[in-house]
Formats: structure tokens, sequence, C-alpha cells
């Protein structure tokens, strides 16, 4: 076995990956809509896929749907990557792959867009392996059990939560 990742553009989906992720979806959480699952797919720009190399193209052993947004704070503009949908399956996991291909992905927004700001990773998250991993990545990350959470960093979770924040 052999698990590789990559970023991929949603667009370039065919309808068997996209049901082989509703499938994955579907085998760790409860109450998992198709309908829901499409559109919330379709809100998404592009994904950390992973896969097994040795597996059939369309099989998936993981994927995090990602979406750059971007909001006002006070005056102003802040760009994020915001992480939605993530699973990967008890086979593919305990390799840094898809962690350093976010990483680039994060990156590649910086340089891209805006190489002299800052750009945010915007996560709602419920498990504990993904604060491990802020803590390994990141200095500083909100809210924290350590530390009140900023003005500013507390704008920007309040404005990237909103659900009328202008994304692109």
């Amino acid at each position: 076995m052999r698990i590789t990742a990559k970023i991929v553009d949603i667009t370039e989906l065919n309808q068997k990956k996209i049901r082989n992720m509703f499938a994955l979806m579907n085998k760790y959480y409860e109450n998992v809509s198709w309908e829901r699952f499409q559109a919330d797919l379709r809100d998404k720009q592009n994904m950390v896929l992973i896969q097994d190399s040795q597996c059939d193209e369309d099989e998936i052993g993981g994927f995090s749907t990602l979406k750059t947004l971007e909001t006002r704070v006070g005056n102003q503009q802040v760009r994020g990557v915001f992480s939605g949908d993530t699973i990967i399956d008890k086979s593919c996991r305990g390799g840094v792959v898809s962690q350093v291909e976010f990483l680039k992905h994060l990156m590649s927004v910086k340089r891209r867009e805006v190489p002299n700001k800052p750009v945010y990773w915007v996560l709602i998250s419920k498990g504990y392996r993904t604060y491990r991993l802020i803590r390994s990545y990141f200095n500083k990350s909100y809210p924290n059990a350590f530390e009140q959470t900023p003005h500013f960093e507390q704008a920007l979770i309040t404005a990237s939560g909103r659900h009328n924040c202008c994304y692109q």
C-alpha cells in the first residue's frame, strides 16, 4: 500500500469518485444525506484527495474539501482557506501526505493571492487529532485553552462563521 495525496479541483471529479466519497462519509458518520453532501461539495473549490496508489483510480482513501474565502474584519479584507468535510479511512490514516498537500495548498493561496498578508486556516473541528495537528504546524490558534482570543481573531472567527460571509 502506498498512500498518495493531491489537490484536485472539485469540477474535475467524476460521478463514481463522488459516490465513493459519499460512501466513505456514510461509513463513518450517521445521518449523511446525499443531497446535503452534493450541495456542500458544489460549494467547495478544491479537495485534498487521498488514495492508495495500488487501487482503482476512482477509489477513495480519504478527502478534505477546501474553499478559499474572503471576508472583511473591520476595515481589513481577510483571506482564508476553509476545510470542509474531511474523512480518512482507517486503512489510510497515520501518514503525513495529506497534511503536506494541505500546507502546500495554503502556501500557494498565500503566494498567488496575498503574498504580503496572512492567510488563515478556517476550521470547524470535532476531533482531538486535528487540534494536535494545529499545535504541530502553527504557533497560534484560536480559540484555545491557554489564552483569551484576541479581539481581531475573535472578529475573524465571527465573520467567517456568518452564513452571509462573502465567499469566493
